[in-house]
């Protein structure tokens, strides 16, 4: 999933590329990229009006040459469960007063779908970035 730059790109746009570019150039874009290796893919998605989050997200693992997938915006969560049986990590980055409620509902629909990966990420979407190094050593394990 890679984004074609808009025409005239917006300030906020140029901004999410730079700090997508110092993420992918750190510490955690060096985790991330040991996830290539192992096959992740990740699915991204936004379950309220937190896109600016999920961008980030998307900016950065593609950075790190990362399978993504798009999981949408203003996603519903019985959508992005069905979305997750191609997906071995769900990054849904969403305003934190909702998140909890949210992941509730994701994990309920994703017990209906059988989804056996059991890596997530609910939050804001800079907030996943520090979660690479227990993702990485969980996929680690399973592998």
């Amino acid at each position: 999933m890679v984004h074609p730059d808009p025409i005239v790109p917006t300030i906020t746009y140029v901004e999410l590329c730079e700090h997508a570019d110092l993420i992918a150039a750190g510490k955690a874009g060096d985790r991330l990229r040991k996830l290539v290796g192992l096959g992740v893919r990740i699915l991204t998605a936004s379950g309220d009006v937190h896109e600016y989050g999920k961008g980030l997200l998307d900016m950065v693992f593609e950075r790190c040459d990362l399978t993504v997938r798009d999981g949408g915006i203003s996603t519903e969560m019985e959508n992005l469960a069905a979305m997750a049986r191609e997906s071995d990590v769900i990054a849904l980055s969403i305003w934190n007063g909702v998140a909890l409620r949210s992941a509730r509902k994701l994990l309920q629909d994703l017990k209906c779908v059988a989804w056996t990966a059991q890596c997530l990420s609910v939050g804001e979407g800079t907030k996943f970035l520090k979660t690479a190094i227990p993702v990485y050593q969980w996929m680690s394990r399973m592998h």
